[in-house]
């Protein structure tokens, strides 16, 4: 459970990942209408233009962006914004809730840090559960 000053922190920190000038933000902070080559237009977003112009279909290209597009691949970039975040972080527990935060938008459950503590200490144990999350339902349909 957190205290009153780590839920203040942890809102800050998920202020700072979200910064325009470095493209991440929600998609509700994104310039309308998408353009059609956009992350959020290849997973079913409407171009905002039509209510219903939305699709829930997937597709080999959403595969594809998801092994390897540009945001998957940024990931692995050590210039990357989720890489410096990951350095900066000062240890395996703040490490672990930069991920979450960045991927997720919400800190890790009690569970969640048990299970995945331990993978902090290894940069291929980050990657490998950074492209795991980016894979999972979770993601694909943030609460």
């Amino acid at each position: 459970m957190q205290n009153d000053e780590g839920q203040m922190m942890s809102m800050m920190m998920q202020r700072n990942l979200r910064t325009r000038g470095n493209l991440i933000m929600r998609s509700s902070e994104q310039p309308a209408p998408f353009k059609p080559e956009s992350f959020m237009r290849q997973f079913g977003s409407s171009d905002r233009e039509i209510t219903d112009a939305s699709h829930t279909h997937a597709s080999i290209p959403q595969a594809l962006t998801l092994l390897n597009g540009r945001e998957v691949t940024s990931m692995a970039d050590g210039k990357g914004l989720l890489a410096r975040n990951l350095r900066a972080a000062k240890n395996p527990a703040d490490r672990l809730d930069t991920l979450f935060l960045s991927i997720y938008s919400t800190l890790p459950t009690d569970d969640e840090r048990q299970q995945y503590q331990a993978m902090m200490q290894s940069p291929t144990d980050i990657h490998i559960l950074a492209k795991a999350m980016l894979n999972s339902k979770r993601f694909l349909f943030v609460q």
